[in-house]
């Protein structure tokens, strides 16, 4: 499963290189959530080889809607 995903992020790279130059000298921030299969160690050494950061997902917890809900009091 690593192998298969580090090989996405180089097609990634690849696409963000070809299709947004301007990209290439800024920083990539990831929006990934707390799964394991997106913090095991060749994955978080392929986004420190491309020089991208992934921002920490805060934990689940029932007391917080998730982002992009609308609660109402009904």
């Amino acid at each position: 499963m690593s192998a298969k995903y580090c090989s996405q992020l180089d097609r990634l790279k690849q696409a963000i290189e070809a299709k947004r130059s301007e990209l290439r000298s800024t920083e990539v921030v990831l929006h990934h959530d707390n799964a394991m299969p997106h913090v095991s160690i060749a994955k978080r050494q392929k986004y420190q080889s491309f020089n991208w950061k992934v921002l920490d997902h805060s934990p689940y917890s029932l007391d917080i809607a998730p982002s992009g809900t609308i609660c109402s009091g009904t």
